[in-house]
């Protein structure tokens, strides 16, 4: 059977804090050509990411027992797979015993969805949300600006408790995101819990732009000019369009820069340093 590598390297990883920079930015690709891993068997494909955290994690850090590694290989390659998804259920079982909340598996489907909140465009209401583990809440981290939750009320710290009626406490952000995102038109309604109080919006998915900077030039006391930056989401185009606004206002004679990543939730590893 075919069984394809999910792409396990740091442009496929969300940042959440500043040690997925130590964690993360040395895991790479295979040595091995991409036709070679779209046919290997789930066995091999454990295997490879196995040998990724060996060479990339465990020897750059020390902070793990390599017997222990090695013992966890030889159990996990000698049960029976007979599936993808048993192959990506045993890696993640594998990576947690790191207990790196930084270090994490994405299948296809997941990558694809990484892929689309940080390439600057998707359909949808568009909002960020996270999941609040000690809640088992949905929260919006923040709805996109000039977007269609935002227009409709959606707020900062929102929690969301339900979607299209489905009860959505205890329901991960990616189960959340496959409900909310539709076609350009559809309604959708979320339940809102704010204050104590809980509330329907009902939402008109579009498609959703995502611009992630905004920058203007602010001249304070004794003429002194700043330059104030807001990154909202480190996406694909962030390093260019950073490096560009950064240009233009060395060209006006900027004497200071505001750096602005609050609410930022983070997104692709290169795009960040």
């Amino acid at each position: 059977m075919n069984v394809r590598l999910p792409v396990f390297l740091k442009r496929a990883l969300a940042l959440s804090g500043c040690s997925a920079l130590l964690v993360l930015s040395s895991v790479v690709l295979p040595r091995r050509s991409w036709a070679t891993l779209v046919t290997d068997s789930p066995k091999e494909v454990i295997d490879e990411a196995w040998q990724i955290i060996y060479r990339n994690y465990l020897v750059s850090t020390g902070d793990y027992d390599r017997d222990s590694w090695r013992q966890l290989r030889k159990e996990l390659l000698s049960k029976s797979y007979t599936t993808k998804k048993e192959a990506y259920e045993a890696i993640r079982g594998m990576l947690l015993t790191l207990e790196d909340p930084y270090t994490r598996f994405m299948d296809p489907d997941e990558f694809k969805e990484l892929h689309i909140d940080t390439t600057g465009e998707l359909t949808g209401v568009g909002i960020q949300l996270s999941f609040d583990e000690e809640t088992q809440r949905l929260t919006v981290v923040a709805p996109i600006e000039d977007g269609p939750a935002a227009a409709a009320g959606v707020q900062t710290n929102d929690h969301i408790v339900g979607i299209d009626g489905k009860d959505a406490r205890g329901m991960s952000s990616e189960e959340a995101v496959q409900l909310i995102r539709g076609p350009i038109g559809s309604l959708i309604t979320l339940t809102i819990e704010r204050d104590g109080e809980s509330f329907d919006v009902v939402i008109i998915r579009d498609r959703i732009s995502i611009n992630p900077m905004v920058s203007r030039i602010n001249t304070i006391s004794a003429g002194t000019q700043v330059g104030y930056i807001r990154l909202k989401q480190f996406s694909a185009n962030a390093a260019t369009d950073m490096s560009k606004v950064v240009r233009d206002m060395e060209a006006q004679g900027v004497d200071a820069y505001v750096l602005d990543l609050r609410f930022n939730p983070g997104g692709l590893l290169e795009a960040s340093v």
